[in-house]
């Protein structure tokens, strides 16, 4: 088997960037992510391409490094494998239990054929929306540090403002009693 450098897609959610990466990575297969796409369009044309990649054997893997959502707090970079679909999804972990058997209607080829490629933008789709919370997550608590830092600063320059007149104030009140005193004892002597 001819080994051949790996090929590198990247799919971002909001970040200018990985955007850019992405629609380079589509458009050198073909497709062409446009500015202003709707996340609804990006997600079905990345996922058709890469399930079209991955059934042509462009690519023998298709995985996927995002932001993981978790809480307001807690961000953590995740790395799945979307395809090949690893044994733990489509049977689940644990105890091994006596596959079921099933009749299908159309052939079971026939309903992968339209359930893969929906899988895949799904998981495009859901990786996408995971970075963007996570990004919104970490844009709010940036301008909330930015908005409790200038309250802060405003309190500290007020407190200075304040400072500065009161002095002002003393010093144009001691100049008019001392003036006051200086033209009495002016007046007396």
């Amino acid at each position: 088997m001819v080994q051949t450098p790996a090929s590198l897609g990247i799919v971002g959610a909001l970040n200018a960037f990985p955007q850019r990466l992405a629609a380079r990575a589509v458009a050198i297969r073909g497709g062409r992510l446009h500015r202003g796409v709707t996340r609804q369009t990006q997600r079905v044309v990345v996922g058709r391409k890469l399930i079209a990649d991955f059934a042509d054997g462009e690519i023998d893997e298709l995985h996927c490094a995002y932001t993981d959502f978790r809480s307001a707090f807690t961000l953590r970079a995740t790395a799945k494998r979307f395809l090949p679909i690893a044994h733990e999804e489509v049977h689940g972990a644990g105890v091994e239990a006596v596959p079921a058997e099933y009749l299908f209607e159309p052939e079971p080829a026939e309903i992968l054929d339209h359930l893969l490629p929906q899988y895949v933008v799904t998981k495009v789709y859901a990786a996408l929306l995971e970075s963007a919370a996570s990004e919104n997550t970490s844009r709010r608590r940036a301008m909330k540090a930015a908005t409790d830092n200038a309250e802060e600063l405003i309190k500290l320059l007020s407190r200075q403002a304040n400072r500065a007149r009161q002095d002002e104030i003393t010093t144009e009140i001691l100049e008019i009693v001392g003036g006051a005193e200086a033209l009495s004892a002016a007046a007396e002597g």
